[in-house]
């Protein structure tokens, strides 16, 4: 999970199994193999965030116009983090 400013406001970037399903839907990546990779189009950006953030009810083309240039980077590290999160076993001595 990770948090972006997205439109002026914070929003939660959540990835689970069912919103990497519409991601891999929308963009037709398997994000098994994509996400050791760490190359992201703005087409995998766009749908990331739009999946991550699938509790506020965006359209997946309301995500893209509330990526800007001046934001994209944010995006793009907010979208590893919640990938990292997803994919990355928990350390076992956390309880987790």
């Amino acid at each position: 999970m990770s948090t972006l400013k997205l439109g002026g406001r914070d929003r939660t970037l959540k990835l689970d199994v069912n919103a990497l399903i519409a991601v891999e839907e929308k963009t037709g990546q398997n994000w098994l193999v994509v996400s050791g990779k760490q190359q992201f189009r703005l087409t995998d950006i766009r749908a990331l965030v739009w999946a991550g953030c699938q509790d506020e009810e965006l359209t997946i083309e309301e995500a893209g116009k509330l990526i800007t240039r001046k934001n994209l980077k944010d995006a793009v590290k907010a979208v590893t983090e919640a990938l990292t999160d997803f994919f990355v076993e928990p350390n076992s001595d956390s309880g987790q």
